[in-house]
């Protein structure tokens, strides 16, 4: 979000949040509801051939999230326990991988993180950077496994069409990264710079007039 203010900003455009569960993300923003997808949302094959997806801003990678006091060790251990994801996220079809007892589906990744903390669930699948930002400001009991299951680079999503506004964004974003801003803004919240190593850029034909 702060880096979507300050896009916003150099652009002389207004920022107007919009609130939206996760899986109306898409939905909405093809129905014209909002411009731009601000969420940190996994670019995908399949997602790339519904939404135009500005360069890539973000690297970052799946994990499990357990309890301290889990006998949830390693990734096999899944298969005896009641595994929460965010509902129609890239990590709903991870899990499915693991063969655990039960996949609890989630509107929110918050909710999922707070019923593992209190026990209602076993593990959690979710992004490392979101694990880690709950758990330094929750302080829960919570850890995660090694390995990362997943690695995945994130975009903001426009919907196909607006040619003007995408290459707009991804001009200014260019300008934040080489200017400095973009690393003093995530230093702020993370403790490394999550600039992609290899970008993934704006699929050509979403840039076409």
């Amino acid at each position: 979000y702060r880096l979507m203010k300050e896009i916003a900003h150099r652009l002389g455009l207004e920022l107007v949040p919009v609130i939206s569960t996760w899986d109306s993300l898409i939905p909405g923003l093809l129905a014209d509801k909002y411009d731009m997808i601000s969420e940190c949302m996994d670019i995908t094959p399949d997602r790339q051939k519904k939404v135009a997806f500005a360069n890539g801003w973000l690297e970052s990678g799946g994990v499990v999230v357990v309890r301290k006091d889990s006998n949830i060790n390693d990734l096999e251990d899944l298969k005896s326990a009641v595994l929460g994801v965010l509902h129609t996220s890239t990590w709903e079809k991870e899990a499915s991988r693991y063969s655990p007892k039960e996949i609890k589906y989630y509107k929110g990744e918050l909710q999922a993180l707070m019923d593992l903390s209190i026990g209602r669930i076993d593990a959690v699948i979710t992004d490392s950077i979101n694990a880690r930002q709950f758990m330094k400001e929750t302080k829960k009991d919570l850890r995660i496994l090694d390995p990362m299951i997943l690695k995945v680079q994130k975009g903001w999503a426009l919907k196909p069409g607006k040619p003007v506004l995408l290459n707009a964004v991804n001009r200014v974003f260019d300008e934040i990264v080489t200017d400095g801003t973009y690393e003093e803004i995530t230093r702020k919240f993370l403790e490394f710079n999550p600039f992609p190593s290899h970008q993934i850029k704006t699929l050509e034909t979403y840039l076409e007039k």
